[in-house]
């Protein structure tokens, strides 16, 4: 079982992005993953299939993340972090 852990979450309503570091031997890399939260028979899942109605909060999201990670990225990959 894969216990890591995303470096950050960010979330809109019910969509999700999760952060990840990846620190290869020379250089770190950052992904992004979102997701959909929806709830069924009383319990809380994810997806990463999107309806036609969540399309402008996932490029809501997807903005605001790339407005809080391109300045941390530019500047590890500029070699000032």
């Amino acid at each position: 079982m894969n216990t890591q852990r995303p470096s950050q979450e960010y979330r809109i309503g019910h969509i999700k992005a999760a952060v990840w570091t990846h620190v290869d031997d020379d250089r770190t890399r950052t992904t992004v993953r979102f997701s959909r939260l929806y709830r069924k028979e009383g319990k809380w899942h994810s997806s990463s299939v999107f309806d036609v109605r969540d399309l402008l909060l996932l490029a809501e999201l997807a903005n605001s993340v790339h407005r809080q990670l391109a300045p941390v990225t530019a500047s590890v990959r500029d070699g000032a972090a």
